[in-house]
């Protein structure tokens, strides 16, 4: 998989001046993303805000790999293989992560 600890920030850094901008904006988005609590139209919805309308394509893409986004980031800044663990587990009992952690898991073992 392609997404590590600063995919986020690495592609939003075009709509950043600088590269501290572009990691506050990639921590905002990524709570926005994060948050389960939200159907997509809602976070859609605030990432327009966030954003602008300018970058529909961008929010499109985040949007359409929401959880990969949020659960590879999690996992590559995890500080530990207890953490990622952790997180694998979290990921395995949860059926809208369960397609994202078998992904994974096939991209690793095609790496290999």
């Amino acid at each position: 998989h392609e997404i590590d600890a600063f995919w986020l920030q690495r592609h939003l850094t075009v709509l950043a001046k600088d590269a501290e901008a572009a990691r506050a904006l990639a921590d905002k988005v990524l709570g926005m993303l994060a948050a389960r609590d939200k159907n997509n139209r809602v976070v859609e919805n605030e990432l327009m805000d966030v954003l602008g309308f300018d970058h529909f394509d961008v929010i499109r893409k985040l949007m359409r790999n929401r959880f990969k986004i949020v659960y590879c980031t999690k996992l590559a800044r995890a500080d530990d293989n207890d953490a990622r663990d952790a997180i694998r587990r979290e990921m395995e009992h949860d059926d809208e992560l369960r397609p994202v952690l078998d992904e994974l898991r096939a991209s690793t073992l095609q790496s290999d």
